[in-house]
């Protein structure tokens, strides 16, 4: 038996049309300080199955593993820090107008009734600060519990 010396069959076999490909295989696998890795991990794969799943961003966060517990959540498309007891939007600049408004009062409902996609993030909790376009709502407890023409127009004009 006879071995092949590639470097002279290609030339031999093609001629001038081929030349032997040169493997970056040594330069990369065969580095041991830095070797790649290749992913095997089956619970991670099983996570960005989950998250890929996911239908709202609350279940995405979930499926990574991230917890309420840690000063920030989302409700809805709203994402929130904890910042002195008030869930804060993280969008909110303290410049601008806040309507303050007082949790399940009749100015809560009446927000709700005109912006209902404020549902989820009115849902975090009874202080809280939800950014708009150019203004802000505040839930709290010394919050108005009727909206004033005045209100009502710069919801409309500025969320």
């Amino acid at each position: 038996m006879t071995a092949i010396n590639p470097a002279l069959w290609v030339k031999d076999a093609f001629g001038e049309f081929a030349s032997l490909s040169k493997s970056v295989y040594p330069n990369v696998m065969l580095d041991p300080v830095n070797p790649i890795r290749f992913p095997t991990d089956f619970e991670a794969a099983k996570a960005a199955s989950a998250q890929r799943a996911a239908t709202s961003m609350a279940a995405a966060d979930a499926a990574l593993g991230m917890r309420d517990d840690a000063g920030v959540r989302r409700a809805g498309n709203v994402t929130f820090i904890l910042s002195d007891s008030v869930w804060t939007d993280v969008r909110y600049k303290k410049a601008g107008q806040v309507l303050r408004i007082k949790p399940f009062s009749d100015a809560y409902f009446k927000v709700l009734e005109l912006q209902p996609d404020l549902r989820d993030a009115f849902s975090i909790g009874d202080r809280a600060i939800i950014a708009g376009r150019s203004m802000a709502i505040e839930l709290t407890p010394v919050g108005v519990e009727r909206l004033s023409d005045r209100d009502l127009q710069m919801l409309r004009d500025r969320w």
